[in-house]
């Protein structure tokens, strides 16, 4: 899969980005991480990149993961109340 390969790859712009909109909701969607194995691969990731180029902060890492998963509780939430009353939009 690409996302796995962008994983493999270190990219020197844009990877606030890649982390925000891909790496961080692929983690905790797709390979259902924990939240601490999802900041473990994305510390790797960030670790091969900062040798390119230093941006990355630790605050941000956990924020993005974190929004991750506050983002699959809403949906669920929120697909859970559709079906319970009916709602169809």
């Amino acid at each position: 899969m690409w996302i796995e390969i962008l994983l493999g790859t270190a990219i020197e712009d844009y990877r606030k980005y890649a982390l925000w909109r891909i790496v961080a909701p692929y983690l905790v969607n797709i390979r259902k991480l924990s939240h601490q194995d999802a900041v473990s691969v994305i510390r790797e990731w960030l670790d091969k990149c900062d040798k390119l180029k230093l941006t990355h902060s630790e605050r941000f890492v956990i924020e993005t993961v974190t929004e991750s998963y506050h983002n699959i509780y809403d949906c669920t939430r929120s697909y859970s109340r559709d079906f319970d009353y009916g709602y169809t939009g």
